[in-house]
């Protein structure tokens, strides 16, 4: 069985009207940062747990809101990242975000 999700990344385009149509939809989002974050919570209409945080720069006390106001998926990076995660929201969802790894990895070599 093939499963489709859709996921929109919130800093790409932050449109209220936008984000809310899209929550009706069933869509997922995906956000970089705190602000992004406060944002897609402040519309009222986004389920927290179609929210997967994926900001590179993850620090304990935005990884507390997040997990406050119940988005329980995050990615990581490295498995410091991934211990980082873990000890301020034990407990959540985490998925590799092998993409982002790559491209930080071939960076070093360009």
């Amino acid at each position: 069985m093939i499963i489709i999700i859709y996921i929109l990344d919130v800093n790409l385009n932050a449109n209220p009207w936008l984000l809310n149509i899209l929550a009706d939809y069933g869509v997922g989002f995906r956000v970089q940062n705190k602000a992004d974050l406060q944002h897609l919570v402040g519309l009222g209409r986004v389920d927290p747990a179609g929210v997967s945080f994926n900001g590179s720069l993850k620090t304990a006390s935005v990884l507390k809101f997040a997990e406050g106001k119940g988005i329980n998926t995050m990615s990581f990076e490295s498995m410091a990242d991934l211990k980082k995660i873990a000890k301020s929201a034990p407990g959540e969802k985490y998925f590799y975000n092998l993409m982002e790894a790559l491209i930080s990895y071939f960076h070093k070599f360009s």
